[in-house]
C-alpha cells in the first residue's frame, strides 16, 4: 500500500506528463509524414527525419554537392557554396559564379589569363562579323537617347587583355574598351580626315560586348562633338550611363547581372561619375545632360 506522499509524488508527475503535450514520437516527418520515433532534425520549427532532411531539404554547396553547416557565401544569383571554394576554383571574369561542373558545366582559361564559364562561353563575341552586328545594334540603341553616331566607317578590332593595356597604357586589367580617334588637317585647313578605331576584348559574353561598344561609341560621340578637355567624371560616366541606357530594352537575367554590377562600382569615376549622370538626368531629363556634355567640361555644383 503507497504511503499519501507517494500517490500525491505519482499524481505530479503524471500532471507534469500530460502538461508536456504530445511526445516527439507522436510527431510526424514534415518532408515524408512519416512517424518521428527516433533521431530528427528540426529546421524552422519544424521536424524532420535525419535521412529526410539530409536528403531532401538541407541546403547544399553549388560547387561540391556538401550540405552547408556554419557559415557560407553566396554569389549574386542566389548560389550557395562553402567559404574554402573562393581559394580552391576560379571565379568566372564576367558572371562571377565559381567554375565548376556541377554549377557552369565548367569553363576555360583564355590565353591571356581571363577565367570564363561556359555559360558565359555561350554568347562569346570573337568573331568580327558577329562584333560588327553588336556594334550597330549599340549604335540603334544608344541613337534611342538621341546619340547619334554612324558606325559605317568605324573600324572594330576584337583583341586579347595584353594587346588592350599596350593600346590603352590601362595594365589594370579591368579595361574592356578603348577607342582611338584620329583626325588628320591637310595644310592650309583644305580638308580634314578621321579614323575611328574601337578596341574590344574579344571573347566577352554578348551583354558585355554590347555595353562596352555603346559605351565606346559615346566617346566618339562626344569626341566628333569636339569635347577633348571633359573631366573624366562626366566623360566615363557619361558612356556609362549610355551603355546602362542600351541595356535597358535587353531581355535576360544576363543584361541585368551586368547593370547591376555598373550601378554598384565604386569605381570613383566609372561608377560614381554615371550615379552622378544619374542624378543630373533624373533632375533635368536626357535633353540637358546631352547639352551639358556638348557645352560643358564638368558637373554644374551640385552634382
Amino acid at each position: 500500500m503507497r504511503s499519501p506522499i507517494a500517490v500525491a509524488a505519482l499524481c505530479l508527475l503524471l500532471l507534469l506528463a500530460a502538461s508536456a503535450g504530445p511526445s516527439r514520437a507522436a510527431e510526424r516527418c514534415a518532408y515524408c509524414g512519416g512517424p518521428i520515433t527516433g533521431d530528427y532534425l528540426e529546421q524552422d520549427g519544424r521536424a524532420y527525419h535525419r535521412s529526410c532532411w539530409e536528403k531532401h531539404v538541407a541546403l547544399r554547396c553549388s560547387v561540391c554537392g556538401g550540405i552547408l553547416n556554419g557559415t557560407f557565401l553566396r554569389d549574386s544569383w542566389g548560389n550557395a557554396y562553402h567559404a574554402s571554394h573562393r581559394s580552391q576554383v576560379p571565379e568566372c571574369e564576367y558572371c562571377g559564379r565559381l567554375i565548376s561542373e556541377a554549377l557552369t558545366h565548367g569553363g576555360v582559361r583564355y590565353p591571356d589569363g581571363r577565367n570564363v564559364c561556359n555559360l558565359c562561353r555561350r554568347s562569346a563575341v570573337e568573331g568580327a562579323g558577329e562584333g560588327r552586328k553588336i556594334l550597330a545594334e549599340a549604335a540603334s540603341r544608344i541613337a534611342a537617347s538621341s546619340i547619334a553616331v554612324d558606325v559605317s566607317e568605324i573600324r572594330l578590332r576584337l583583341i586579347d587583355s595584353g594587346r588592350m593595356a599596350e593600346i590603352s597604357g590601362d595594365s589594370s586589367r579591368s579595361r574592356t574598351g578603348y577607342t582611338r580617334y584620329e583626325t588628320i588637317t591637310t595644310i592650309g585647313g583644305r580638308s580634314t580626315s578621321e579614323t575611328v578605331t574601337v578596341h574590344v576584348l574579344a571573347g566577352m559574353p554578348r551583354v558585355e560586348a554590347l555595353a562596352t561598344m555603346a559605351h565606346e561609341l559615346t566617346h566618339v560621340w562626344m569626341l566628333r562633338a569636339g569635347r577633348l578637355d571633359t573631366s573624366p567624371a562626366l566623360a566615363e560616366g557619361s558612356c556609362n550611363y549610355a551603355a546602362l541606357t542600351a541595356l535597358a530594352g535587353v531581355p535576360g537575367e544576363d543584361a541585368a547581372h551586368v547593370a547591376a554590377r555598373m550601378r554598384k562600382s565604386k569605381d570613383p569615376i566609372y561608377g560614381e561619375g554615371m550615379r552622378r549622370v544619374a542624378r543630373y538626368v533624373d533632375r533635368n531629363g536626357t535633353t540637358a545632360w546631352l547639352q551639358l556634355v556638348r557645352t560643358r567640361n564638368d558637373f554644374p555644383p551640385g552634382f
